[in-house]
């Protein structure tokens, strides 16, 4: 395959006033924190989708997603400043039937993006891209389990990295880990026979050397999640379900003292729409189970963060004739109690896919939104982020929007 790096250089647009960076100016000289959220959309192509967001050195995110035309996208790297500024943008033309990537930073300082390349709608490859801290490709390997993959997330361990996803097509999937070595070589590979149309999604984390905890979900319609304690060869230990569950996500939290467990969330199939939490501890024991009602909370879950006091669940919720969706956030203490929750409607339609919490405490959400003269459901790229999740206000009042972009094409 012949690989074509995309430079793309981001201007400021026109209407972001001088007055806005004065302002900014001001507000870090006399030390005051960003309690209002940055709400801004990045258009490149057709369409633009980030999926994926880490907290790099500088200050900084960095993003993957995609970016061109629907069934046909380029992978996409996108590092933006702590006030959402890009700083660099470059696509990789490999022709994406769907939109899911991931990112991790490397100790070197570049990046490992993964996602999906493929000539049919029904066959496709792991596209793996190793590059520099400037966006410069490497290195690229394709890998594939069976005619049809699906990316969760990379995720970075002690002795290299563990890719997670499913393989296989429509209903028909089976839940995919691949792990690489620190030179990224291939180490092994597994298909986890945990159910039909089982897939991991996200969540997977060290509990202790070696040992994974990883969280997805199965079913002819994706309806049980699951967690699973894995080996360091990728074999299970346990496996706990979460029964009557649409969609899910995990994640691993560390609370004060000794104590480690994990918290699964999901909702229910349509028609119902309640939120599930529930807590499970490292020996795969079912320590609480919660449930709410989808009238005040999330409707699809789809980011766990561990906040040092509990833990944060980013979401959807779309209304009745599913034609606008909403943004969802709820926060919970360590005992799974409900803190707080805040609905944001940046654009007709908006979803968040990714999201990540910095070592100084601010948030990065990222994903997708349209504005009203959008034709297709996903137009811009979205990120939220905020200084600290504390000082989350009752709504977004503007969202800012960055359009302009000058390609260059290196062969």
């Amino acid at each position: 395959m012949e690989d074509r790096l995309r430079v793309l250089t981001v201007t400021s647009p026109p209407h972001m006033p001088l007055m806005f960076w004065i302002a900014n100016c001001f507000c870090l000289l006399l030390g005051c924190a960003r309690e209002t959220p940055t709400a801004i959309a990045y258009r490149c192509g057709e369409s633009c989708f980030l999926t994926d967001v880490i907290s790099i050195p500088g200050e900084r995110w960095a993003l993957a997603g995609s970016t061109g035309s629907l069934g046909e996208s380029d992978l996409l790297l996108l590092i933006v400043e702590s006030d959402g500024t890009p700083v660099l943008t470059r696509s990789y033309d490999y022709r994406m039937i769907d939109d899911l990537s991931s990112i991790v930073r490397l100790p070197d300082g570049g990046f490992l993006l993964a996602g999906t390349t493929s000539d049919s709608v029904f066959v496709n490859s792991i596209i793996l891209l190793r590059t520099d801290s400037l966006g410069n490709p490497l290195s690229t390997r394709l890998w594939s389990e069976m005619s049809y993959q699906h990316i969760g997330r990379i995720i970075p361990v002690s002795d290299g990295y563990i890719v997670i996803g499913a393989a296989g097509f429509l209903m028909d999937t089976e839940a995919l880990l691949i792990k690489l070595s620190l030179d990224f070589s291939l180490q092994w590979s597994r298909i986890l026979h945990v159910g039909r149309n089982s897939w991991i999604r996200d969540g997977l984390t060290v509990v202790d050397e070696g040992v994974l905890i990883v969280a997805g979900s199965r079913g002819s319609d994706g309806q049980e999640a699951f967690a699973a304690c894995l080996d360091s060869s990728g074999s299970i230990r346990w496996l706990t379900p979460l029964d009557a569950v649409y969609s899910s996500t995990g994640q691993a939290i560390q609370p004060a003292g000794d104590e480690s467990w994990i918290v699964l969330a999901g909702v229910s199939p349509p028609g119902n729409h309640d939120l599930f939490l529930q807590k499970i501890g490292s020996d795969g024991s079912v320590e609480q189970s919660l449930q709410f009602g989808a009238s005040s909370l999330i409707e699809f879950s789809k980011v766990l963060i561990g906040l040092p006091d509990g833990l944060l669940i980013a979401g959807n919720r779309f209304n009745a004739s599913q034609t606008e969706s909403s943004v969802l956030l709820a926060g919970f203490d360590d005992d799974l109690a409900l803190m707080w929750q805040r609905e944001y409607k940046p654009g007709r339609y908006a979803s968040i896919e990714g999201g990540c919490m910095a070592p100084d405490g601010s948030l990065a959400l990222a994903g997708n939104v349209s504005m009203p003269t959008d034709v297709f459901p996903k137009g811009a790229g979205l990120l939220i982020i905020t200084d600290d999740v504390k000082y989350l206000p009752e709504e977004i009042v503007e969202i800012q929007l960055v359009t302009e972009y000058s390609i260059l094409e290196i062969d």
